[in-house]
């Protein structure tokens, strides 16, 4: 009679909280598609949960494709068939769900103000190696299907040209984009609102520094510089070099002939040539 009474008002509990699912821990018991699942972890972008199939936590051996799902928060109901006292539980529910709907609804606006900020500025340089990015403006069509989020991560970037590396969520390949392409966005930071106001000193750091960058590569733009230190980053400019101007950095200075050794990066690959020192090189970011 006592389980009976405890499974009524499990079932009680569950109708109360039916659309209170955002902010489930992890190892939660959830309902989804009328079966029970367990929930693995939270995907903060894409606002979804990835679950495991309740009877596949108690196989000693490993789980396969069709124990595990990934769905839409909205589509996951909190269940209570585990608790002791399920009515108790329901407060908490709401008060976690009401919780992470406020941070979600945070977020948001601070994403929508980083993409402002990002289109009055053509884009912010100088962010950070692995952040996460939004395809913002016209950079949307360079998306791998009209169903995909626009999300990516930095992979590398390239202040000469006020451009990312990036790599799509769920791609294999990189591709190159304008800076003025890219929006950061906070899903995954504890404090989106200091995040963001650290990417915008980061940009107008870096924006002072190119800026002085170019002065001091138009200073350097007559060549012949001997003795440049090795690493230097380097542009080449000659009819013996190349047909157009190569990104290039010097790796060794030989007094006795007055040339250099410089590695040219193109795409993936590097190769090493000798460069003369007169009116062939110039600074470079």
């Amino acid at each position: 009679a006592a389980e009976r009474k405890r499974r009524d008002a499990a079932a009680r509990a569950a109708e109360f909280s039916h659309s209170w699912s955002l902010g489930l821990d992890k190892d939660a018991l959830v309902s989804y598609e009328g079966e029970l699942w367990r929930v693995e972890r939270y995907e903060a972008e894409e606002q979804q949960y990835a679950l495991l199939r309740l009877s596949a936590t108690n196989r000693h051996s490993s789980c396969s494709n069709r124990d595990r799902v990934v769905a839409a928060w909205d589509k996951v109901h909190p269940s209570f068939v585990d608790q002791d006292d399920p009515l108790a539980c329901v407060a908490e529910r709401e008060a976690a769900h009401e919780r992470q709907s406020r941070s979600i609804a945070e977020t948001q606006a601070t994403n929508e103000r980083a993409a402002k900020e990002a289109s009055q500025r053509g884009g912010f340089l100088g962010l950070k190696l692995q952040s996460r990015v939004c395809l913002l403006g016209e950079g949307v069509w360079r998306r791998p299907s009209q169903e995909h989020s626009g999300l990516a991560t930095i992979v590398d970037y390239f202040p000469a040209r006020r451009a990312y590396s990036i790599k799509m969520a769920h791609a294999a390949t990189t591709q190159v984009i304008g800076a003025r392409l890219v929006s950061p966005v906070f899903w995954l930071s504890d404090d989106p609102g200091a995040a963001l106001e650290e990417v915008i000193k980061a940009h107008e750091v870096e924006t002072q520094r190119v800026k002085q960058a170019e002065e001091a590569n138009a200073l350097c733009r007559a060549g012949g510089f001997l003795n440049i230190p090795a690493n230097t980053h380097v542009l080449i400019s000659c009819a013996e070099a190349c047909e157009n101007a190569e990104r290039c950095k010097v790796t060794h200075y030989c007094r006795l002939t007055q040339t250099y050794l410089v590695a040219v990066n193109k795409t993936i690959d590097a190769t090493t040539r000798s460069i003369s020192s007169s009116g062939q090189l110039r600074g470079g970011m």
